[in-house]
Parts: C-alpha cells; structure tokens; sequence
C-alpha cells in the first residue's frame, strides 16, 4: 500500500508546494474485460453488480480507480441517507469541484441492493446515488473520493482487505474479515508509514461525513462562497492565451546528466507565455502530477530545448510519461500558469 505524497515542482504563494504537484501512490489498478475475471472480490462484484447490462463500461481509470457505470442523466434518487451531499452538489456552481457519475438505473440498483455481496449497506447506497465520486477539489486533487467498485488489497501482514476510496492524506478500506452481509463494518485507514494502519471510523456512513466535514473545512468562507457562485468567465486576454497554448507543440528529446527530463518545445502561436502546462505520470500508474515547462525565452515561430525536473526522486527517466493537459476552463486559472503574466 502506497500513499500520496506532495512534490515539489511548483509552490504556491503561501510557499507550500501547490496541489498541482502531488503524487498519488496507489495500488496498480487491473484492467479486463467481465469475461476475464473469475475470482475475488471484484470479480463477483462486477459479475454480481453488472453482467449483462450494456450501460457498463470498463476503462483503464484516469487517475487511481476503473470508471465502472456512466448514467446519462443526473436525477437523484429517492435515498435520503445521503441528502446533505446532494442538496450540496446541486449548490455549487463550480463545475469540476464535485464529480460523479450520477445515480444508477432503476434495474442496476435492485441488483446493487440484491447482491450477495458482504460489502456495508451504506456503502451500497451511496454508490447507488453517485456511483464514483470524487469530492471537494483543491488545485488538481481532490480531497475525498469514494469508488464504485473496490479493489481487492492486503496488508503489509497478509490480511485481505477491501479498497473503496482515498482521502488526500489517506488509502480508506474494509477488512474482508469484518465484512458481514447486511451490516455496518469498521473503516481503516493506511496514513503512511509514520501514521501506519489504524481504525478511522465506525462505518462508511460516519467515514464519508467525517472526511467530507474535514475536506469542507479547508476552504474558508470567501472561498466557499466563490466555489458556490462559480467562476468568472474568461476575459478576453485569458482567451488569447487558451489559444496560444493549443498551438505550442512539444516532445521529449534526451535526458539531462542530472535526470532531468528535456523537452523540445516550439512556440507556433503569435503570443509568449510564461510557462506551458503538461501532464506527468509514471508508465505503471502509479504516479500522477504535471510541470511547468517554462517558455518565455521562446518567441512566436521559435523552438527551444527545455529541461525539467520530472519527479525524478520517484521516477527514472524511461519510467515517466508526459502527456498533453486539456484545455483549461475558467475554474482550473490557478492550475494553469500560463496565466500568469495577466495576475
């Protein structure tokens, strides 16, 4: 079991290393296909849960877990166990700041309830009405996050257990040995190694309010009140700079004595940014970040060479792979520092 821990490739203006440098170290995730699997846990979930429903969609995950169950609508249920999250999500006009998937349909929640699986009713519920859900973002990681379907774990002793989500500081699960059809079952958490493995909460209905409380109360009350009206919409220089940063290309080269990564980059746009934003992670999946290329020596039409430390403490050179980011919208500003020159 591994955990998340921060980099230090960007610093924020409290001088702490910004969100958009974290790690996250996580199990290795499987990826197959239904038919594939056989035995386990997660094998007679899926096979329990989903067989033979075309609305399931099995994917290599985007960051530390599989996308089990897309819904195309966002109607709620009628479940109230988990009302204040709901009522929360529908208050916030930050689009990226809650995701899920949304609530299963009708005839894959009767399965869910049915299922001869041992897994905490609460836990069944709230997958029910969110399937995956990740929680209160701050920068590029979000603070809680529960998945719709766990992966089997054991401990450093051997003992099974049973991953469902993570917090930022923290890997959250179930022991398969307290597992009992019907009934609650304690959360333990894996903090660490100075924190270790210890009890974190009496069952997941009390883990997931605990934790969302905790998460909430990292934004102080003008921060809040921005994420609840949304973000201002581009102005019309930050605009420019989407498009300037569509037709920057770039590719990795070499790598510097001191295992630095370098990057030929070409500026094809009519503007000079500061930096250019790129994807970072570890070919295993087991590392995901980003890094700020800085490109402001790089006029319109002009190319350069460009080295950066890629979590090279966690990472060997041939081990990294570096992808393109998205295009940001008007709520990832500060994740972007291409902006930087119009602050």
């Amino acid at each position: 079991m591994l955990l998340g821990v921060g980099g230090n490739n960007g610093r924020g203006r409290s001088g702490r290393p910004t969100p958009r440098t974290l790690i996250i170290l996580d199990p290795s995730r499987m990826v197959a296909i239904l038919s594939s699997l056989s035995q386990g846990l997660v094998a007679r979930m899926l096979a329990t849960w989903f067989q033979g429903h075309p609305m399931v969609l099995l994917t290599p995950s985007v960051g530390d877990r599989w996308v089990a169950v897309r819904r195309r609508t966002r109607k709620w249920t009628d479940a109230k166990m988990f009302d204040w999250l709901q009522k929360e999500i529908a208050s916030i006009n930050t689009p990226k700041f809650h995701l899920v998937d949304g609530p299963l349909a009708h005839e894959q929640a009767e399965m869910v309830r049915s299922a001869a699986l041992d897994v905490p009713p609460s836990y069944k519920d709230f997958v029910i009405q969110f399937g995956n859900a990740k929680l209160y973002r701050q920068g590029s990681v979000y603070l809680v996050q529960v998945y719709a379907v766990p992966d089997e774990a054991e401990s450093r002793e051997g003992e099974p257990l049973v991953h469902f989500g993570r917090t930022d500081l923290g890997l959250a699960y179930f022991k398969e040995s307290r597992l009992v059809a019907g009934q609650e079952s304690p959360i333990f958490e894996w903090t660490g190694p100075e924190g270790g493995f210890r009890k974190a909460a009496e069952g997941f209905e009390e883990w997931i309010t605990k934790k969302c409380k905790a998460a909430r109360r990292q934004f102080g009350r003008e921060r809040w009140s921005s994420i609840l009206k949304g973000p201002k919409p581009f102005t019309e220089e930050e605009l420019a700079v989407v498009e300037a940063r569509k037709r920057f290309r770039w590719q990795v080269v070499g790598v510097a004595e001191n295992g630095d990564l370098q990057f030929e980059v070409h500026n094809g746009s009519d503007l000079t940014l500061p930096y250019l934003t790129i994807g970072v992670r570890g070919k295993h999946g087991r590392v995901q970040g980003g890094v700020w290329l800085p490109v402001s020596h790089i006029r319109p039409g002009q190319s350069a060479v460009v080295e950066k430390d890629c979590y090279r403490s966690h990472l060997a050179p041939e081990d990294v792979e570096a992808f393109n980011e998205p295009d940001p919208e008007p709520e990832d500003r500060e994740e972007y520092w291409e902006f930087q020159a119009l602050q």
